[in-house]
């Protein structure tokens, strides 16, 4: 009956091999009392030497990546703050520029063809005099060319 297979944690193996370099405790009599065959004590021994510089040279770098990665984030941060600060002027500008264009900040509802714009545009006709004020809000044929005219002068002024 096969035994059952052990798999041993990181810290065991150097439990292990700590045990025979520093207690000076044979090898055989450590596969003894921990089940191993001697050629993977070798093996984790081998791995153990070869890897050792690696434990010492890994603090450094990690220490000189967490700070580039602080000044990264804080690069960042900042470049993102002034990106906030000049979307919230661009907005308030466009909130400005739309009141002024139309008396009012909320956008009228409803569709946004010409109808709307031609009513508004008889409406502030109908308000210099130039034509009769509108009836049901609706544009008449004969107002159709003061309202262009007028339009065309509006869109050129802005």
């Amino acid at each position: 009956m096969p035994t059952e297979r052990k798999n041993y944690t990181p810290k065991d193996k150097v439990a292990i091999l700590r045990r025979h370099l520093l207690d000076h405790i044979p090898v055989s009599q450590l596969c003894d009392e921990d089940h191993l065959e001697p050629t993977l004590f070798y093996r984790w021994q081998k791995q153990f030497f070869e890897n050792g510089a690696a434990a010492f040279a890994a603090a450094t770098p990690q220490v000189a990546l967490v700070a580039h990665e602080r000044n990264k984030i804080a690069r960042l941060e900042e470049k993102l703050a002034r990106k906030n600060e000049v979307v919230a002027e661009l907005l308030e500008e466009h909130a400005q520029l739309k009141k002024a264009a139309l008396g009012r900040s909320e956008p009228a509802v409803g569709r946004t063809g010409c109808a709307r714009r031609s009513h508004r545009l008889h409406l502030l006709l109908a308000a210099t005099g130039r034509v009769a004020s509108p009836s049901g809000g609706q544009v008449g044929r004969h107002c159709r060319e003061q309202i262009f005219c007028l339009a065309k002068a509006l869109w050129a002024s802005q």
